[in-house]
């Protein structure tokens, strides 16, 4: 945001949400965040909370943290779930590495929110 002169419309997907919720949350420049299918979770609350309110959809794929705490997906799941139209070469490359910030970022506390003024 920093490199983006005037004002700003932040937009998320699913945990995304909670990352531009906490990223607006000091910016005076954003004019509005766009939540499409994303969480936002209340002051306090986590996306690791979130998580747990409902039953997962049985065919959603597992999250599973390794010794490090970074969370991973099966190949076959991430390319279902989230590159379905991803040839095998672009889903190997987009799994190879770890969700390493997710692992951290779910289980952290969202930040307060900004008294904002209609626009």
């Amino acid at each position: 945001m920093a490199h983006v002169e005037g004002s700003l419309v932040l937009a998320a997907h699913s945990y995304g949400g909670a990352v531009i919720t906490a990223a607006a949350s000091d910016q005076d420049r954003v004019r509005g965040l766009v939540y499409i299918a994303a969480m936002a979770p209340d002051e306090g609350e986590t996306v690791a909370q979130l998580l747990h309110l409902a039953e997962p959809h049985p065919q959603a794929p597992a999250l599973v943290p390794d010794a490090n705490g970074n969370l991973w997906m099966s190949q076959r799941g991430f390319a279902d779930a989230v590159a379905p139209e991803s040839s095998e070469e672009e889903i190997f490359l987009m799994t190879a590495t770890p969700a390493s910030s997710l692992g951290v970022s779910i289980t952290l506390p969202q930040h307060p929110r900004r008294k904002r003024s209609q626009v």
